[in-house]
């Protein structure tokens, strides 16, 4: 900046004095809504434009519930909407769920995905519609970043691409649960989906406690919880660069002490090359078969159904993490005990800082903590130490003796993987 103060200043006056607000960045696909329609607080709502076909308006209700604070990744946004009256002046219909990210325009939109599946399951977020955001309604040019830059890409050159969907499924997080048997009906309920959408040879490969929640409305049969967030599932082998988005909670997910801070960040991670299918997941729920590969940058492995199975796994454990550090206690020395043991298990951010041991068994995909199978019995993974660690069993940690047929399900269930 200082060996060329005068192109600097140029900038900051073109981008003050000279610069629209599109070409600042503003989506001129939404705007402001009436002070009349925001929710309760200073919170502001915002317009957004028909998707797709689809001729409704939206309006947000409150602050995001999930955004993305990485620099380089899909700058993905989550609001609750409703539909909104042609003059704006009320809100009508259900709750649903509005996902705003950038695709790579190489890649299958995640709303081709939800079209590709035929039929419907409980256990899988609902449909409504999706679609890449045009520039105004009825038009045809998409929003891309070469768009916003005021260029057009080489013929052989990606750009990202603005997508929206709507999903018709509202629910809450998998570690808000009330009951332990609501925690398990709720997984049932998610990897049942997970083989409805396998049996038609999708695999999701980002089943992590962001994508696995608990239904608003599990009076239906089979839809206590719901998987979500198909934009890197795979349908066909297809390649990809690698690349890393960290993606932060927000408030909405409930706050949290600040003790959790790291334990709190994703990391989603995408790597493979030519030579074998891409790896792609939210890193602290990937199997140990995958970061294995990761660690020794084998391209050979290819993610599997039972990669997704036994995040699932991942999921369960730190839900009941999640639920036993939010729960009041008088015994410090248990808390710290617990506390410890998850900052180990979900506090790694890359490959190598995923902890294997103690938590996660050293000679078995499970963890020691939760592995029911007896040490001579579990197998290795190439690579794996051989030295056998002993069970780990922290006081306190999980106490499911109404569930035990549920969870016995759930095994059952997750066999159509495992062989």
């Amino acid at each position: 900046m200082w060996r060329d103060f005068e192109t600097f200043i140029r900038v900051v006056r073109s981008m003050t004095r000279h610069l629209s607000d599109i070409d600042m960045g503003h989506d001129p696909s939404v705007t402001l809504a009436p002070t009349t329609l925001w929710n309760s607080g200073n919170e502001p709502s915002w317009i957004i434009n028909c998707v797709g076909s689809d001729t409704r308006r939206w309006c947000t209700v409150g602050a995001p519930i999930w955004s993305s604070l990485s620099l380089f990744g899909r700058g993905t946004f989550v609001w609750y909407i409703r539909e909104v009256s042609a003059v704006y002046d009320e809100l009508r219909g259900p709750v649903m769920i509005l996902k705003s990210a950038w695709r790579e325009s190489g890649r299958d939109a995640e709303s081709h995905i939800y079209e590709a599946v035929k039929g419907s399951h409980p256990g899988l977020a609902k449909y409504v519609i999706g679609a890449d955001v045009v520039t105004s309604p009825g038009g045809t040019e998409k929003i891309t970043t070469h768009y916003l830059r005021q260029r057009s890409p080489a013929p052989d050159e990606t750009t990202k691409v603005l997508h929206r969907i709507v999903l018709g499924s509202t629910g809450r997080p998998i570690w808000k649960y009330d009951t332990e048997e609501q925690l398990i009906d709720g997984l049932i309920s998610a990897i049942e989906a997970h083989k409805f959408l396998w049996d038609q040879k999708v695999l999701h490969r980002d089943i992590s406690a962001g994508n696995v929640l608990l239904s608003d409305y599990p009076e239906e049969v089979g839809a206590a919880g719901f998987i979500t967030d198909l934009d890197l599932a795979r349908t066909e082998p297809d390649v990809e660069l690698n690349s890393t988005e960290t993606v932060h909670a927000t408030s909405e997910y409930g706050r949290y002490p600040q003790r959790l801070q790291g334990p709190m960040t994703r990391i989603r991670i995408r790597f493979g090359t030519q030579h074998g299918d891409v790896i792609t997941g939210t890193l602290q729920f990937m199997s140990r078969r995958l970061l294995h590969s990761m660690r020794t940058k084998d391209t050979s492995v290819v993610p599997t159904a039972a990669d997704d199975v036994e995040s699932f796994f991942w999921v369960l454990v730190y839900a009941v993490f999640r639920k036993l550090l939010a729960a009041p206690t008088a015994n410090k020395e248990e808390e710290e005990e617990v506390l410890t043991h998850f900052r180990s298990t979900f506090g790694g951010t890359s490959p190598h800082t995923v902890k294997w041991c103690p938590t996660r068994c050293a000679c078995c995909s499970l963890s020691t903590a939760w592995c029911f199978r007896a040490p001579s019995q579990r197998p290795c993974y190439p690579g794996a130490p051989t030295s056998r660690v002993p069970t780990l069993r922290p006081r306190g940690l999980v106490s499911i003796p109404s569930s035990t047929m549920r969870l016995g399900k759930v095994v059952k269930i997750s066999s159509h993987t495992m062989g």
